[in-house]
């Protein structure tokens, strides 16, 4: 998918921007524009999925099949914020997620100005499916056993800020596995970096995969302001 504008894109609540590979690459996304904002529980994502309980294989000739990349640039500003746990929505997220053998894609965003804010995310996800989505030994084989992909941002400023209120979730930017897979590395390059009020800069493991490496290269200042949990992770 590619989508370009001169000014402004914005999606809000139910609308999206997804590719999803299954036993072919999924579709990349690409992004040109003057601002974009992503906002009340919308999503841009790619995802590395299959269709459990028809599975099929998913190596061919020795080929595992990735989720899509996504790349962003934005002449102004990016926003991604909040989400909307009154209509059953999720956070709003920029993502590339793998829930299979298959690695996601990797997220590249260039911008004068990138704001994450009130729970919303952005970064590469190795997912384990819900257990019931998973009904035999061959589709448990390959859960979660795909690598996250990179996120590489180069920025003027970065601010990660705030928490949804309602699922206690804070702003994320960065990379996690919660399977075998591991996850991808975060680069942060940026004059000024902010990082308060429940916000997370991370690429972390919550499973057997490896975390990534962390990396921000900030030629001016880095500024962490936090009064409980957020701040700047890696483990």
């Amino acid at each position: 998918a590619q989508l370009r504008s001169y000014e402004h894109v914005s999606k809000t609540g139910e609308s999206s921007i997804s590719a999803t590979s299954g036993l072919a690459s999924g579709s990349d996304i690409a992004v040109t524009t003057g601002s974009l904002t992503i906002d009340d529980g919308a999503n841009l994502l790619t995802t590395a999925v299959l269709d459990f309980g028809n599975l099929l294989p998913l190596s061919t000739e020795g080929r595992i099949y990735q989720s899509g990349d996504i790349a962003i640039a934005a002449t102004d500003f990016i926003r991604v914020r909040g989400g909307n746990a009154e209509q059953d929505r999720g956070l709003s997220i920029i993502a590339s997620n793998t829930f299979i053998e298959s690695n996601s894609g990797s997220i590249a965003i260039t911008t004068p100005r990138l704001f994450v804010e009130d729970g919303a995310g952005v970064g590469t996800l190795v997912l384990l499916p819900l257990p019931a989505m998973v009904n035999t030994d061959a589709e448990a084989a390959i859960v979660g056993q795909g690598n996250g992909g990179d996120v590489v941002i180069d920025a003027s400023s970065i601010r990660g800020s705030g928490m949804d209120v309602t699922r206690k979730i804070g702003s994320t930017l960065g990379n996690l596995t919660a399977g075998a897979g591991d996850a991808g590395n975060t680069t942060l390059n940026v004059q000024r970096l902010v990082v308060d009020n429940q916000g997370i800069v991370n690429s972390v493991t919550s499973a057997s995969g490896d975390a990534g490496t962390l990396s921000i290269n900030a030629t001016q200042s880095v500024t962490i302001n936090q009064s409980g949990d957020g701040g700047i992770i890696a483990n």
